[in-house]
């Protein structure tokens, strides 16, 4: 009976352990905070919102509370099959808009983005968007 009871705890302990270190749940933080403390986001799953600013080559989000401060988006073939991300991308180019959204995903301190290595989220979710005009 007691190497059951072993059995059981064990399991358990594992099932907490890897939903914890694999979980889906984002960690919500702001702009400011990740420039100010970029190795403690290092491959985190963030929740951010901010302003959306897309570019020629450049897709970032900013934050007013720390002006000069942006962090890259980037978006993986994979990402860019998502139907809200698409969306996003095809209306703020078609309306020549900036945005105010939600954006989730993993935190890179030197991502490997065009033109050079930056701090970079790559980007797989965004939500509640409000299109402003420049």
């Amino acid at each position: 009976m007691r190497p059951m009871v072993y059995a059981i705890l064990l399991l358990m302990l594992l099932a907490t352990s890897a939903t914890s270190a694999f979980g889906t749940e984002p960690v919500p933080t702001r702009v400011c905070d990740i420039n100010a403390e970029p190795e403690r986001f290092e491959g985190v799953e963030v929740l951010v919102r901010g302003t959306i600013h897309v570019g020629m080559d450049a897709t970032n989000i900013s934050d007013p509370g720390c002006p000069g401060v942006a962090i890259q988006l980037s978006v993986s073939d994979e990402a860019y099959r998502r139907k809200d991300i698409r969306a996003f991308e095809h209306d703020v180019r078609k309306y020549g808009m900036r945005a105010v959204a939600i954006v989730i995903g993993q935190f890179h301190a030197k991502a490997l983005v065009l033109p050079y290595p930056m701090p970079a989220i790559d980007m797989h979710a965004i939500k509640n968007v409000v299109f402003e005009a420049k």
